[in-house]
């Protein structure tokens, strides 16, 4: 049985997606949480954390600047270790399991071990996708019911947006994908206009007209405002559960992102995404490991 929360969750302050001023920020969340939650719950919440963290992975790995994220819960250091024991210890058999690689899940070990065993490091963007694949099929094994629901739903708004952009682009999107289930099946093997989803298929019908109605930057807000729908409906019945707390830590870190970015920020990343895509055909931000714009 899920250990209430009362105090803790009504003491929180009521959030909408349009505020324009934060009154609580995620870092002071994660303080007040730390203090008030079970040490099982608060690894839950550690766990919302857990793109950005690889994030932070693949920029020291790859010698991007965004490798000193601080919107992290596993230290630079502990990224160095791993880097450093694989290319002492290289090879895909061996098990790694020093001490200093702690809390560090089995599936990124092994991405590490298979990306720094390659003479030359694979592209970025395989990368990511071996690291989110592996993520997701952890996430969606985890016994909490909000996490697992959150992160397939993710998986689902991130498949969709992949598959859209590469028929628009014309980009083997199929190899990109992440995970197996109905949806990925026809996403690669579906000739139709609409994959063979049409508008049975809500995620698909919401993700397809923000794609055909808004620019990079307006798609990028409406994309948020489903996921933060999303987590309204899901948690409808919650009430002071972890579910609750783990919804409105996501939504808190949704209205803290777009709060922290001014309109000219927004222009530079936005352009930016545009010219990296141009470039290097990589992806567009929207399914990267993370936006540029801190979450």
């Amino acid at each position: 049985m899920q250990k209430a929360y009362y105090y803790f969750v009504a003491g929180l302050p009521n959030i909408s997606f349009d505020d324009g001023k934060a009154i609580l920020t995620p870092d002071a969340f994660w303080d007040d949480a730390r203090d008030q939650l079970s040490a099982e719950d608060l690894g839950l919440l550690k766990l919302l954390y857990l793109p950005d963290d690889l994030d932070n992975f693949l920029g020291l790995v790859y010698k991007e600047e965004k490798a000193a994220g601080t919107d992290t819960k596993i230290e630079l250091e502990i990224w160095e270790n791993l880097v450093e024991a694989v290319r002492e210890n290289p090879g895909t058999e061996q098990k790694l399991c020093l001490p200093s690689l702690k809390g560090v899940p089995e599936f990124v070990i092994r991405t590490a071990q298979s990306i720094l065993s390659e003479e030359k490091l694979p592209e970025l963007i395989q990368a990511e996708s071996l690291l989110l694949s592996g993520m997701y099929e952890f996430l969606l094994k985890m016994p909490n019911r909000f996490l697992r629901a959150w992160f397939r739903f993710n998986q689902d708004l991130k498949n969709i947006s992949i598959a859209i952009n590469g028929r628009k682009h014309d980009y083997p999107y199929t190899d990109f994908l992440l995970g197996e289930n109905e949806l990925v099946e026809a996403l690669s093997r579906s000739q139709a206009a609409d994959f063979g989803l049409g508008k049975h298929e809500e995620i698909y019908d919401a993700v397809n007209r923000i794609f055909e109605q808004y620019n990079l930057l307006d798609r990028e807000r409406n994309l948020d405002a489903l996921r933060w729908r999303w987590i309204e409906d899901h948690n409808f019945f919650e009430f002071f559960s972890i579910d609750r707390i783990l919804g409105y830590f996501c939504q808190l870190r949704i209205l803290h992102r777009w709060i922290s970015l001014d309109p000219e920020m927004g222009k530079d990343v936005f352009f930016d995404t545009l010219e990296t895509l141009e470039n290097s055909f990589s992806f567009p931000e929207e399914y990267d490991l993370k936006h540029k714009v801190k979450r």
